[in-house]
């Protein structure tokens, strides 16, 4: 059983599933664990496809935090105009071509802003394609490509020394007017549920754990 043998005890794989069909390799360790666990609906049928039974545990999150706010005194705090609409992401800058789906999102964002040029974009994630993040997306080209000068950034310092809180993401939601989360596919999609505790409604996508 590979790592069960090595390990010597039994253990427990806690693993996101976000393909059609779920990934050979993550089916692969999910059949050698002795407790395979899955946290969404999504990731349970596909596994089940799969012929490995799971256990469904969904990931969860603190409501005394992540709950409606004041919107300006938000606004406030991050430094945004109280009478513009907030559109905002809340994602990891990391991967090519991006999970997340920013090219595509911002470029949605780009032209809504034709039409609207009272909203602006508030992105909670790493501007800078360095370190560990070496493989996201270039920030600065695409906005300049796609002709978006009034682009919010959460502080790259503290986004890259992991010093965020869960109220400091909670402020993004209740500054929002709404989040974008259209990405390729979520394991979970934690930023989603978040949201919409924190009273801000999602734009995502029809798949994966995402509808749910």
């Amino acid at each position: 059983d590979g790592y069960q043998q090595k390990a010597g005890v039994p253990w427990i794989c806690y693993s996101p599933i976000d393909s059609v069909p779920a990934a050979p390799r993550t089916v692969a360790v999910m059949k050698q664990a002795r407790f395979p666990l899955v946290y969404s609906k999504f990731g349970l049928d596909q596994m089940r496809k799969a012929g490995v039974e799971c256990d469904y545990v969904p990931h969860g999150i603190d409501c005394e935090v992540f709950k409606p706010g004041d919107k300006g005194r938000a606004r406030r705090e991050l430094g945004l105009p109280e009478n513009a609409f907030i559109c905002a992401m809340v994602a990891a800058n990391k991967g090519y071509p991006s999970r997340k789906a920013f090219p595509e999102q911002l470029s949605a964002f780009a032209m809504f802003k034709q039409k609207h040029p009272e909203a602006l974009l508030f992105l909670h994630t790493q501007k800078t394609p360095i370190g560990y993040w070496a493989d996201g997306i270039n920030f600065d080209a695409l906005l300049r490509d796609l002709g978006l000068d009034d682009v919010y950034f959460s502080n790259e310092y503290l986004s890259s020394q992991g010093l965020f809180t869960e109220q400091d993401v909670a402020t993004v939601y209740q500054a929002a007017d709404v989040l974008l989360a259209a990405s390729y596919a979520e394991g979970f999609g934690l930023p989603i549920a978040e949201a919409q505790a924190s009273g801000c409604p999602v734009i995502t996508t029809n798949f994966s754990s995402m509808p749910e």
